[in-house]
């Protein structure tokens, strides 16, 4: 029998003298010898014989190795060879150059410039490789572009829109060439823009495009054609017709394509012109018609425009008349018809109504009676075109004014009656009816005499007429005025001696007249009738003056005393109605001039200087004493009134800074009568700043002797300015005082706000016309804060504070106290109201603001917040996050705000950064919303957490050998553990078994720490190599959920 070996190592079974080698595994390659034996004795080994195996060549092919760039079809290739089993592989090259991570029979390349080159592949059977397959070169072609139009035009108009030309191949964009029917080069763009401005844009045109360094072919034709739009025709001031010898009309040919050469005509297609404008005849209607006309612009010639029509028109004429009425029984009118057209044929109407033979251009009208009287329109025909009815124009019959003529101008009562006679040149026979007033008074009688009796006196006064003839009523004639025949000279007495020696005031005298005069006998006339014919006036003494002089605060008093009589007086005095002695004049307090006696008058002035409401109130009188005459007296009441303003219980309240939210002030008025209201006003608004205090009111003090009246009045929140006291009498004389507060307020807001860990701001104004000297803020009763003052606004009288602090705990809110003082010391002060939130965001894995993520995981986030707030948004790199970026986990809230949110964000490439939350706060008490963040975000992190296996491509039967898995250590992920595979059959105790259970390859695990705590190692140690084979061994890295495989470790096994 025989014993084979291979590589020294005895085939079990092999006891012929001739072995067959299984070409089934490469691992049956090696150096065979043999050893015969015979009667139980070996011999010694045979000679080596090397066999190495040999895997075949593959196969390659493609179904199609040529694609079109852009498509969305891959690229097949297929290797194949008989040699390659279920566990071989195969390796792929393209230009030679190995593709790493391909192994399969099957490679699908995608449809770009990527792919392109030649291709081989080589079978991977066992350890043994075989020969490289034959090669396919994988090529592209582009599309054949096609050519789009802006509009899908097909062609341009001359000087019109833009038309851009696109071409687009589905392969992609690339470079592009552009040319014409000639060949000629006309861009590298996509789009080609078409020139409008003339017909050289009209062509073929065709374009090529490169893709990946790919040409396509050229495109099909795309054909433009040049046109000029159809022109349109305007007529100066838009005109549809022309007047006749009216303003010429010219009509225009207009194309948006620009100007060119021109071509008219008319209805009949006769030829009228070739300029752009053609002027319209108005001399007769042979202008009216149709028009039309056409424009070439660089030799295209457009469509013919559309007609235009003109007509012809007769100018509406106008009346023009001598006069538009006529006196009945005066003068004709004569109308005249006239059109700026020109003469013609006339039609005159009256009253709508055409007038039989009135053709003429004038129409004269009879003035004999009412009968011309009527409204009158006219129309005239030119060149067979008539015009319009004119404006109508009216003529109105009038009747002369009359006159009055009477057979005497006054008549004695009881004496001679007077007869009036009407008279007007329109009734010269005097049939008309006729009509008499006295005064207003219309008269009994209608005829043209009308006799004044003189039985009464009440028959004396003005006198008119008026005459109606043919229906038309005359005006009123002038008045005729009958007066009272009287005597003169009359008989006068007096009834004083006569001649008087003294003139008194005279009451009344006495008068009588002859016979034959209105006055028989005596009778007596008083003097308020004054003169009565050519009687003297009555002698009388008279004294008048000033009416009730008023002194408002203090104003000085000027009274007049004047004296009018025929004698001169012998003295004129004052006096004051508290003292019957008169009055001197003194200096400083009474003025007393005296004017001369002229023309039977004189003058006597008194002036009270700076007059008192206790001493100059009440009458002052004035005497005038004639000799022979009683004393004249003339009283002139005098009212002084004062008001001042009294200390209240401000220290002053005169030019001072009232340093109080309130102000006290006394009105003291200081009359004759007591005040019906008094008001406050404060004049930098001319607003009042109380309810008006009525003079019932129980805040009103009246003196003991009635002449003087206190008003007091508390203003709040008192505003800087001048403050008025008005008082209101019923005879308006009303006098006020008033003085200025120089006021120190302060002004801030209620409330304000600051996240915690941030810096608080707070700042108040300070409106006073002099500036602080200091602010400090106060914070409860222990914690002093100074205040910072900024440069005092003297415009707006304005001075800011302000104190700025780090918010580092909820105690830091509180109401704080702003103080300024004054240069006087004084110090004003305004409570404001801090109030403060905070945010605090976490993630349980995260370690000091910092989250190490990897690819695949969720993030967890949690915002909390100590008082919670109205809503809660998140950030993200400054960034606010929308509702379809994360997921709400959870929420607790209560009383209307939110305390925490939990959320969680699925983690991409786009979802690392620094996270935070952002709280909005609201109170009643502070009515503004305020949105405060963490301190500090949480910085999501993303970690590659590579799993890699390393150790020997061989080992010996029977010798031990380590695998190491290492892998990163990522902090946040509290369960990290690593798994071993041999193939895809899990490692859990190291010891790697058959199919029957029997232990194939023994071992152990342990886990090592390298770099500090940033990377780990697992080794995997088998104790015993046996069985001689091919193996691959891979680890598995679980980080909490997130598994990391290793790609897998060959390793051979001998």
């Amino acid at each position: 029998s025989y014993i084979w070996m291979i590589e020294g190592y005895v085939i079990s079974g092999a006891t012929s003298n001739t072995y067959v080698v299984p070409t089934t595994n490469a691992q049956n390659s090696g150096t065979y010898s043999c050893k015969e034996v015979r009667a139980s004795i070996t011999s010694p080994t045979s000679n080596g014989f090397g066999t190495s195996a040999l895997a075949e060549t593959p196969t390659l092919s493609s179904s199609s190795s040529t694609f079109e760039v852009g498509s969305s079809s891959a690229v097949p290739l297929t290797c194949s060879s008989t040699s390659v089993g279920t566990s071989d592989y195969y390796s792929w090259f393209k230009d030679s150059v190995k593709i790493d991570g391909e192994y399969a029979s099957e490679l699908s390349l995608p449809a770009d410039s990527s792919s392109l080159g030649g291709y081989e592949c080589q079978a991977e059977v066992g350890t043994v490789s075989s020969s490289r397959s034959n090669s396919v070169t994988v090529t592209a072609t582009v599309a054949t572009p096609t050519i789009t139009a802006s509009g899908s035009a097909t062609s341009y108009e001359i000087k019109g829109s833009p038309v851009t030309l696109t071409c687009s191949s589905t392969s992609g964009d690339g470079t592009y060439a552009w040319e014409n029917a000639n060949g000629d080069s006309l861009s590298t763009s996509k789009e080609y823009a078409i020139s409008t401005s003339d017909n050289t844009g009209a062509g073929m045109y065709y374009c090529k495009v490169t893709v990946s360094g790919v040409a396509s072919s050229k495109s099909s034709g795309y054909s433009l054609s040049a046109t000029v739009a159809t022109p349109t025709i305007t007529a100066s001031g838009s005109a549809t017709s022309y007047e006749i010898k009216g303003s010429p009309v010219t009509l225009t040919c207009s194309s948006t394509s620009g100007d060119g050469t021109y071509a008219w005509e008319n209805a009949n297609g006769d030829s009228l012109s070739t300029s752009k404008e053609y002027a319209i005849s108005t001399s007769d209607n042979t202008g009216a018609g149709m028009y039309y006309c056409k424009v070439t612009v660089s030799g295209v010639a457009s469509s013919k425009s559309s007609g235009y029509s003109l007509s012809a028109t007769v100018a509406t004429p106008a009346i023009t008349a001598t006069d538009t009425s006529y006196v009945i029984g005066g003068s004709a009118v004569t109308l005249t018809c006239t059109s700026q057209s020109g003469t013609g044929d006339y039609v005159w109407k009256k009253d709508q109504t055409p007038q039989n033979g009135a053709t003429n251009q004038e129409l004269v009208l009879s003035a004999t009676d009412n009968a011309s009287a009527g409204s009158y329109s006219c129309g005239v025909t030119v060149s067979t075109v008539s015009s319009q009815d004119s404006a109508a124009y009216s003529v109105s019959a009038r009747v002369a004014k009359p006159s009055i003529s009477s057979t005497d101008d006054s008549m004695a009562i009881q004496g001679v009656s007077v007869t009036l006679t009407c008279t007007s040149t329109s009734d010269s026979s005097g049939a008309g009816t006729y009509q008499w007033k006295l005064g207003s008074t219309v008269q009994t009688g209608d005829k043209q005499n009308y006799i004044v009796a003189s039985s009464d006196r009440s028959n004396l006064g003005s006198y008119t007429c008026a005459v109606t003839v043919s229906n038309v009523a005359s005006p009123f004639s002038d008045p005729k005025i009958i007066t009272e025949k009287l005597c003169s000279p009359p008989t006068i007495s007096f009834g004083l001696p006569n001649p008087p020696s003294k003139i008194a005031h005279l009451a009344s005298y006495t008068v009588s007249c002859n016979s034959g005069y209105s006055i028989v006998g005596p009778r007596t006339i008083t003097c308020s009738e004054g003169v009565l014919g050519t009687l003297p006036k009555c002698l009388v003494l008279v004294v008048s003056g000033s009416p009730k002089q008023y002194s408002l605060n203090g104003a000085d008093l000027v009274m007049s005393c004047d004296y009018s009589g025929s004698i001169e007086p012998t003295f004129i005095q004052w006096f004051h109605i508290s003292s019957p002695s008169a009055l001197s004049p003194t200096p400083d307090e009474i003025l007393i001039q005296e004017g001369a006696y002229t023309s039977n008058a004189q003058r006597s002035t008194l002036t009270i200087k700076s007059p008192t409401a206790s001493s100059d109130n009440g009458n002052y009188k004035c005497t005038v004493s004639v000799e022979g005459a009683d004393t004249l007296v003339h009283e002139v009441p005098v009212a002084v009134r004062a008001v001042r303003v009294a200390q209240g219980s401000t220290p002053s309240i005169t030019e001072t800074t009232v340093t109080t939210s309130q102000l006290t002030v006394t009105c003291v008025v200081e009359a004759d009568v007591a005040p019906d209201f008094v008001s406050w006003y404060r004049i930098a608004n001319s607003a009042a700043l109380s309810i008006p205090v009525q003079a019932s009111s129980p805040t009103i003090t009246t003196s003991t002797d009635s002449k003087s009246y206190a008003v007091s009045a508390t203003f709040s929140n008192v505003l800087e300015g001048t403050y008025r006291c008005d008082t209101t009498f019923t005879d308006n004389r009303s006098p006020s005082a008033s003085f200025t507060a120089v006021v120190g307020s302060i002004t801030a807001e209620a409330c304000s706000f600051a996240a915690l860990g941030t810096r608080a701001t707070l700042t108040c104004y300070l409106h006073a016309s002099s500036p602080a000297k200091a602010v400090a803020f106060a914070h409860g009763i222990s914690e002093e804060l100074p205040g910072t003052l900024a440069t005092y606004d003297g415009v707006n009288k304005r001075h800011t504070g302000n104190v700025q602090f780090d918010v580092s705990d909820a105690s830091k809110a509180g109401d704080y106290t702003c103080t300024f003082t004054m240069a006087t010391d004084a110090k004003i002060s305004k409570t404001i109201r801090l109030n403060t939130r905070g945010a605090v965001i976490t993630s349980a894995r995260a370690t000091g603001g910092a989250l190490n993520v990897l690819s695949g995981d969720t993030i967890s986030l949690t915002c909390s917040v100590a008082d919670g707030a109205k809503s809660i948004s998140w950030i993200k790199d400054s960034a606010k996050l929308t509702p379809q970026q994360y997921q709400i986990v959870s929420t607790t809230a209560g009383n209307g705000v939110i305390t925490k949110q939990v959320i969680s964000v699925d983690t991409s490439s786009a979802t690392f950064g620094n996270y935070n939350c952002q709280g909005v706060f609201y109170s009643s008490d502070c009515p503004h919303s305020s949105e405060f963040s963490a301190p500090s975000g949480v910085q999501v992190t993303q970690v590659d957490a590579k799993a890699t296996v390393s150790g020997s491509g061989g080992v010996a039967e029977g010798e031990s050998f380590t695998f190491t898995c290492t892998y990163a250590n990522v902090a946040g992920y509290t369960k990290i553990y690593n798994k071993w595979y041999y193939g895809d059959q899990a490692i859990p105790d190291g010891f790697v078994y058959f199919s029957d259970g029997t232990i194939k390859y023994p071992g152990s695990f342990t886990t090592q720490k390298i770099n500090s705590d940033t990377e780990f190692q697992s080794l995997y140690i088998i104790s015993s190599v046996k069985s001689p084979a091919e193996e691959k061994f891979h680890c598995e890295v679980t980080y909490d959920f997130i598994v990391i495989d290793s790609p897998p470790h060959l390793t051979t096994l001998y």
